[in-house]
């Protein structure tokens, strides 16, 4: 293990105080076997802190869609599968001070254990520091991410096209089914939706399906 200067050079931040950072990757085990303190405090902080941060920036950046959807596009960042996939790029199971069997590692899974410590590290730049030095440190974090947030990657098109629709026109989408064809238990269905910007078609093996291939086009037109 390195003096953590790797880890700050990564993340662009140099720790004022070296021990906050290294309690931020002092595991419970190893704090237990060590009469020291673990990152369990930091990691509640900083799951708090990213949290926050990245609602702030969905918030400002996508002021036409509501609570629901954003409520969705912020699970997906902060769930814990992001967050463990930011802290396996990290390398941080290089930084991590640990005493955990190999055995108790596997059945609870390595990369859960990185991603409480990326949590506890946002923790630690928050208490080295100040609140818009931790917000930097964050959105370059997930930089990546957040650029790459689109109106594809949300997977209830309807609602967020009603949403951008109420927001621009105070009216809904209208959907008028044009016509099914096939047999009953083989039917495919043809669905418009009318709004102020044009009428956008879509095909599907069910209403609803059909219902949110519409959307989807109209979205993409209009986002």
């Amino acid at each position: 293990m390195d003096s953590f200067t790797s880890l700050q050079r990564k993340i662009k931040y140099k720790f004022n105080d070296i021990e906050i950072l290294r309690k931020a990757l002092t595991h419970s085990s190893f704090a237990n076997k060590n009469d020291c303190g673990s990152n369990e405090r930091l990691e509640f902080l900083g799951d708090s802190v990213l949290g926050f941060v990245l609602t702030e920036y969905l918030f400002n950046e996508f002021n036409a869609l509501g609570e629901g959807t954003l409520s969705r596009i912020k699970g997906n960042l902060c769930g814990g599968i992001l967050v463990n996939k930011k802290a396996g790029k990290l390398k941080l199971r290089k930084y991590l001070l640990i005493v955990e069997s190999k055995e108790k590692i596997k059945s609870k899974k390595e990369e859960n254990f990185l991603g409480d410590a990326l949590e506890a590290l946002i923790g630690a730049v928050y208490v080295d520091s100040d609140f818009d030095t931790v917000r930097k440190v964050i959105i370059g974090l997930f930089k990546d991410d957040l650029k790459g947030i689109s109106f594809e990657d949300i997977k209830d098109s309807k609602s967020v096209l009603q949403e951008l629709i109420q927001k621009k026109h105070r009216i809904i989408p209208k959907y008028n089914l044009i016509k099914s064809d096939g047999d009953s238990h083989n039917k495919t269905f043809y669905v418009e939706v009318v709004i102020p910007e044009g009428r956008f078609k879509g095909r599907g093996k069910s209403k609803k399906d059909a219902e949110s291939k519409a959307a989807k086009k109209a979205v993409d037109k209009i986002s």
